[in-house]
């Protein structure tokens, strides 16, 4: 009679366990990185939409003031206007007549968006000519 000092019956079901624990582990963590890549993406979309509005939504404020006085801003340089919270950088020019450039920079976080719109101005009345957005 053979006395054994180790019984080995249970190895191979013991290296399958072990197996498919890892080859699980290793989807659960694929499965984590993909929703953390989404988040960040989703995060990243969210803070360029807000970046878009700040400068879309300072332009229209430039517009409004270039109705009241038809040389607001124009030669000062840049300037800083504070909507709801956060600011954004303008420029105005002038082509020496009517005619206005206005360069709006949004800035949320590390995200920009810059809207350049082109606009006669005379005797109150304003009149967008051109209006391009570059995210």
């Amino acid at each position: 009679m053979k006395i054994y000092l180790f019984d080995h019956s249970g190895a191979a079901a013991l290296i399958a366990i072990v197996i498919i624990a890892s080859v699980t582990t290793t989807i659960a963590l694929s499965i984590s990185l993909l929703g953390i890549g989404e988040l960040d993406l989703s995060y990243s979309a969210g803070e360029t939409e807000s970046a878009i509005v700040l400068a879309d939504s300072c332009t229209e404020e430039v517009l409004r003031r270039l109705r009241y006085d038809e040389n607001w801003a124009v030669g000062a340089g840049t300037q800083v206007l504070s909507i709801g919270g956060n600011s954004c950088t303008i420029t105005v020019t002038s082509d020496g007549g009517t005619e206005r450039a206005i360069n709006s920079i949004g800035n949320i976080s590390d995200y920009y968006a810059t809207v350049e719109a082109v606009t006669v101005v005379s005797g109150g009345d304003v009149s967008l000519t051109s209006w391009q957005l570059n995210p």
